[in-house]
């Protein structure tokens, strides 16, 4: 379901002025009642059954919109007042849902970081050591990654640091002719400090190669 917080919370603004300036005609026509028996205008009558009206659609519209996020609704609403906080809450369920949206989007990059990582082979030496400690790590830090239940900023931050050595790899691995020296000296330290010196060694050798090279 497509929520419009925005829209809701102007509706529901409106409302409370309209409520307020219809109270205070209402209060002016209990007056004149009390006074000289005079009932309240008719458009006044109408203008309040339309604003009611206005506020049952609305009530229904928050409380369907607050169910698909998940979000309780008290079962007596009697006031625009009293949808404020439900509308509060519904603005951070939609937040969290931005957020864990978000996450999981990092996350699915990542892992596919760590399972391109398990394709590696190396020319020559199935059982390279380093190759296979390599593998090893990145295994464990895709598992790691997959634990995670908090869509905090702090994971998604921790999740890419954690990834960017196996990333530098892949990208050595993808496109050493195309780096200038620069680039691929800064990506070979990375590596190195990753994973130890004969991982990089064998990349610019050409003994490691990617799934189906």
């Amino acid at each position: 379901m497509n929520v419009n917080l925005d829209t809701f919370n102007r509706q529901l603004a409106g409302l409370t002025g309209r409520f307020a300036d219809l109270g205070a005609k209402l209060a002016e026509a209990a007056r004149e009642m009390q006074d000289g028996g005079a009932p309240p205008a008719e458009a006044l009558v109408e203008a309040l059954a339309a604003a009611r009206a206005e506020f049952v659609e609305l009530l229904a519209e928050i409380v369907a919109a607050a169910e698909s996020l998940g979000v309780a609704v008290p079962d007596h609403v009697e006031s625009a007042k009293s949808l404020e906080p439900v509308l509060a809450a519904m603005v951070a369920a939609t937040d969290a849902r931005r957020r864990r949206a978000a996450f999981d989007e990092i996350r699915g990059r990542i892992l596919t970081i760590y399972d391109r990582i398990t394709g590696v082979r190396h020319e020559g030496d199935e059982t390279f050591a380093p190759l296979v400690a390599l593998q090893t790590s990145a295994k464990e830090a895709k598992a790691a990654a997959l634990a995670l239940t908090e869509a905090t900023t702090d994971q998604a931050r921790a999740l890419m640091e954690a990834a960017g050595p196996f990333a530098d790899l892949l990208t050595m691995l993808e496109s050493t002719e195309a780096l200038d020296d620069e680039k691929f000296s800064a990506l070979e330290e990375s590596v190195s400090t990753a994973f130890g010196r004969p991982i990089a060694v064998a990349i610019g050798r050409g003994r490691l190669l990617l799934s189906g090279q």
